[in-house]
């Protein structure tokens, strides 16, 4: 059953990755026909885009079924988003990584959810550094709406995650009373049960040797007749 869970949820990363690595090499393949910015910022991000979505395809075609390969799948992606929202001049790709953040929310994993939204607000507070200190004022408005996206994505996936597993705890742990109330239950059914069968037993062979104590006399009667 944990395999089936880890398999849909690894599919659904693996999915979202290849299609965020795809979106990101047009992106920047657009960037470099198109942008007057150095051909050097569009392929470097380019190639580890694409490095990204070779690693991706090897890890999860072995590693599908374990509670690794989504890990292994977020880390990898971040480091390519991380590397093509640094090389930008602009702050336009911080959204992508977002999908992950509110996947990750499915794996119920508290302590990793944690940590790639702090990582994941630390990159993006670099990008704010960066943009404020080579546009200064006039990135202003951008960087603000960057920055409170970013604490509310943060503020509603960790939190959510440690809500949504507090309750699945808190159902279980409901289920696991009620089961050992039904076990409880079942026991003394069971030993009533057994006690009337064990009753009836012994009436029935009471009854049995009282009619075969009849049937001794009627016999030694009718010998006696007979004779």
């Amino acid at each position: 059953m944990r395999e089936k869970q880890m398999l849909r949820t690894n599919r659904l990363f693996f999915l979202g990755s290849i299609v965020t690595m795809a979106f990101m090499i047009l992106g920047l393949f657009s960037q470099l026909a198109m942008s007057d910015m150095a051909p050097i910022k569009s392929i470097i991000p380019m190639i580890v885009c694409g490095i990204t979505a070779v690693l991706v395809i090897i890890y999860y075609s072995a590693m599908k079924t374990t509670d690794k390969c989504y890990k292994f799948i977020s880390s990898t992606v971040f480091i390519a988003y991380f590397v093509g929202m640094i090389t930008s001049d602009s702050n336009t790709t911080y959204p992508y990584y977002i999908p992950f953040l509110i996947v990750l929310v499915v794996s119920l994993d508290l302590k990793f959810m944690k940590a790639m939204g702090i990582a994941f607000l630390i990159a993006n507070i670099l990008k704010v550094i960066q943009m404020l200190m080579t546009s200064g004022a006039a990135a202003l408005e951008y960087v603000m709406i960057e920055v409170i996206v970013c604490l509310l994505i943060y503020l509603s996936t960790v939190p959510g995650v440690k809500i949504i597993r507090d309750f699945f705890e808190a159902s279980m742990d409901e289920i696991e009373a009620t089961t050992a109330a039904n076990a409880e239950v079942s026991k003394r059914i069971m030993n009533v049960a057994g006690k009337e069968v064990e009753s009836s037993i012994q009436r029935i062979t009471q009854l049995a040797r009282a009619a075969g104590v009849k049937n001794k006399q009627e016999y030694t009667f009718h010998n006696q007749y007979l004779l």
